[in-house]
């Protein structure tokens, strides 16, 4: 059924499937990654204040414990205390009464707010309030009287006690306080009293309750045994009691941690945080119901701009795809009516099946590339028979100059010399003649190449006599290099001819090899001649350039139109031997002579000729 659909139809049916599958999987993703971003941005930003919360609420019974500390630690507080443990009635404690209400201003300049200050010693039966003094109790309190219940306030800690929220025991008309409580002590008794410095329980409420309502959360405190601080509840849901009892039951085990948890049958997010200081753990809670709200409203959202992208796709085929199936028709069409010699078009299709449009296109670009398949081939022929007509060209410049050059030695050698020396000349001329006009092979190892090479240097000793020295240096590794035929003589000869004309004798022409491997070698062959004028080493080296550009670019046929002896037609050859890897460089020495150095490496850099 599908495969009989006209391909605007096709397109249709796969398009909208496609695109469906992969904007749900999009929207999926997408909702699940949001999801999880908003519930990591909710904790993140739980965490801090969690942490804050209960810095704070340290920070502020640190800072009663340092008031109560500063006085109980006092020397002239602990004498007035043992003092009054020695008095035998209230009159003689008088005095003692009076220098340590004196005393207690200094609590005050350290601690703000306070709501009662109480200095009292259970075993004399004395207490003493500096503040709020009004509707004391006429005696001290039973939870300070109670060996079972002050056992169980100083159980950690034998001198200082924290008070979590409670009503102040030592007033007839109560309210909620906190405080710390905290042993006058010397190193052979604690038994002096004690100071309870109070604040009121708004102070922990404020910490709480700002944080809880700008951020809209639950706030709880509990102290180490998991018992519940703040908040104070009065009507609580069951709901909540089983909530605040599983929260218990997590702190008990040491088992609640950051994140989603489940309480009641519900998800909620919760960050807690338990202090250094107090050990009591803050949990900050938040029930879910902003954030599922946000959840919802981004589901909304998805859906709705999916639906649009999906009206949005459909409107855009019909009005723009469905436009370009014509085209596509006419192309497939055209396409089979290409040739490489024919590029008109024709519109006649003779086919039956013309609902299977793709097939048509398919099959017209297997008989395009066929064609493409047989220009290539033909183009790449037509470029190896111009390289190799090029190569023969440049081969070809080189004898006539060689033969005219050497004949011209032994025919005034013969006038100066015996036969002896004549025939050996000849032999040696005859040998490179063969050597060079041999075209059995374009190319020869580097040995044969040294070889011939130093018979025309021998050549060039006959005439110049002792005047002409040299010297060949090759690793044997190196000699099995093939090179082009003749590609060392015509720079030995560029030196003798045109270097030494001008320049004194001893002459000397050195040939020296480095071999590193195949594809890594160069040779260096230095005179110590006149060396090449500025003008026109600066020529030859734009020429080369020139020459370069136009191998790397397939210009073969401009190429071809390197003319002349010697150095340029030489590099020609041996660059189209050794291609883009090949290197070449001519400098002057000082004082006096020129090098010429040639070779392979393994980079990109070889055209550079100024190397």
């Amino acid at each position: 059924m599908f495969q009989k659909l006209r391909l605007q139809n096709k397109l249709m049916l796969t398009i909208m499937i496609v695109f469906f599958v992969i904007l749900l999987s999009f929207m999926l993703y997408l909702y699940s990654y949001m999801k999880s971003s908003l519930l990591k941005t909710e904790l993140t930003g739980l965490v801090p204040t969690t942490q804050k919360i209960s810095d704070q609420l340290d920070m502020l019974y640190k800072q009663l414990d340092y008031a109560a500390l500063g006085f109980t630690n006092n020397q002239e507080n602990l004498d007035v205390m043992v003092e009054i443990n020695g008095a035998a009635n209230e009159n003689d404690s008088y005095v003692a009464l009076s220098r340590l209400a004196h005393n207690l201003n200094a609590i005050y300049n350290v601690v703000n707010d306070l709501y009662k200050v109480v200095v009292f010693n259970v075993d004399q039966h004395i207490f003493y309030s500096y503040f709020r003094a009004d509707n004391l109790v006429k005696q001290i309190p039973d939870p300070y009287t109670s060996s079972i219940k002050m056992a169980e306030l100083f159980r950690n800690d034998k001198l200082f006690a924290v008070l979590p929220p409670h009503l102040d025991a030592w007033s007839t008309t109560p309210e909620s306080v906190i405080s710390v409580v905290r042993k006058f002590s010397t190193p052979y008794s604690t038994d002096f009293g004690m100071v309870e410095i109070q604040l009121p329980y708004r102070s922990l409420e404020q910490i709480a309750t700002i944080h809880s309502q700008s951020f809209e959360k639950k706030i709880y405190l509990f102290n180490a045994e998991g018992e519940l601080i703040f908040p104070v509840l009065t009507n609580t849901s069951a709901h909540d009691l089983n909530t605040l009892k599983q929260l218990k039951q997590h702190i008990r085990e040491k088992t609640l941690s950051n994140g989603v948890q489940k309480l009641d049958g519900d998800s909620s997010l919760i960050s807690a945080y338990t202090s250094n200081y107090l050990n009591w753990t803050t949990v900050l809670m938040d029930d879910g119901v902003s954030l599922q709200q946000n959840l919802r409203n981004y589901r909304l959202t998805l859906l709705m701009i999916g639906l649009l992208i999906l009206l949005a796709v459909v409107i855009i085929y019909y009005f723009a795809i469905g436009k370009l199936i014509n085209p596509l028709l006419t192309l497939t069409r055209r396409v089979r009516s290409v040739s490489l010699n024919n590029l008109t078009f024709s519109t006649v299709i003779e086919e039956n099946r013309d609902y299977d449009e793709i097939m048509i296109l398919n099959r017209s670009f297997e008989q395009m590339i066929d064609k493409l398949k047989l220009a290539i081939n033909t183009e790449y022929e037509s470029r190896i028979r111009s390289i190799e007509a090029n190569y023969s060209a440049l081969q070809a410049q080189i004898n006539p100059h060689f033969l005219f050059n050497t004949l011209n030695v032994i025919a005034v050698h013969c006038e100066e010399t015996d036969s002896m020396v004549a025939a050996d000349m000849c032999y040696r001329l005859s040998e490179m003649m063969r050597y060079s006009g041999s075209s059995s092979r374009p190319t020869a190892i580097l040995a044969d190449e040294i070889k011939y090479s130093i018979y025309y240097l021998e050549l060039m000793k006959l005439h110049y006599d002792e005047s002409l020295l040299y010297q060949v240096s090759i690793p044997d590794e190196m000699t099995q290099l093939h090179l082009p035929k003749l590609s060392l003589q015509p720079f030995v000869e560029n030196a003798i001819n045109h270097g030494f004309d001008t320049c004194l004798p001893p002459w000397h022409i050195e040939i020296v090899g480095q071999f590193h491997g195949p594809s890594d070698w160069c040779i260096r062959i230095k005179d110590n001649g006149s060396g090449f004028a500025a003008v026109p080493l600066e020529e030859l080296r734009n020429t080369f350039s020139a020459y370069w550009d136009n191998f790397m670019e397939g210009k073969l046929v401009a190429n071809l139109q390197v003319s002349g002896m010697g150095i340029l037609n030489t590099y020609a050859r041996l660059l189209t031997q050794f291609g883009e890897d090949f290197y070449f460089d001519i400098t002057n020495l000082e004082p006096i002579g020129s090098q010429i150095v040639f070779g392979v490496r393994p980079t990109k850099e070889g055209n550079d000729i100024s190397s």
